[in-house]
């Protein structure tokens, strides 16, 4: 990915205001995060998912709690434009456990959330295998709320469907890439 970020910038004039590379906290380290930056990459997203660990584990993700902090922590030194990707509606979650993964992210430093409920997908694992515990309708709706009203209290700007920002931090699309 790196190589091919230097290329595209030695072999054309782009204007580029932002380019996001989207990292896993479980494979992400110091090394990654300075190549990428060298590369040219001036937004990180983070897909956390959770900062509760066995939120973590239902989802299935290589990655804990203490991981998504180092990584977040990581990413922080090296740029000043931070994405974290968040679900809620998770299997066995309670509302005071969106609630604090809200205030969790809120907290972390990062400048632009997506918080997202869990939907169940046609073809994916879920939708073979519905996972126990999953919140209903009503109590996905309130846990969503309480992201929306958090993440308003700290100052995120909700501009679009899962997209809370900082003042001036909304996503710009120029250049994505996914490791």
């Amino acid at each position: 990915i790196c190589t091919a970020m230097e290329r595209i910038r030695a072999c054309f004039d782009l204007e580029i205001s932002e380019a996001t590379i989207e990292c896993n906290p479980g494979t992400v380290d110091m090394d990654k995060l300075k190549a990428y930056r060298r590369a040219g990459f001036n937004r990180i997203s983070i897909g956390v998912q959770s900062f509760d660990d066995e939120r973590l584990k239902a989802l299935g993700r290589i990655h804990n709690r203490r991981q998504a902090l180092e990584a977040v922590e990581t990413a922080l030194t090296l740029v000043d434009n931070l994405n974290l990707d968040v679900m809620y509606a998770l299997p066995g979650q309670s509302l005071e456990g969106a609630a604090q993964d809200a205030l969790t992210a809120v907290k972390s430093g990062a400048t632009h959330l997506s918080f997202y409920e869990l939907t169940i997908e046609e073809g994916t694992a879920f939708y073979k295998r519905e996972p126990a515990g999953l919140p209903d309708g009503d109590t996905a709706a309130e846990m969503g709320e309480i992201v929306g009203t958090t993440l308003a209290e700290a100052g995120f700007e909700h501009y679009e469907v899962s997209g809370y920002a900082k003042p001036g931090r909304r996503c710009r699309h120029n250049l994505n890439y996914w490791t």
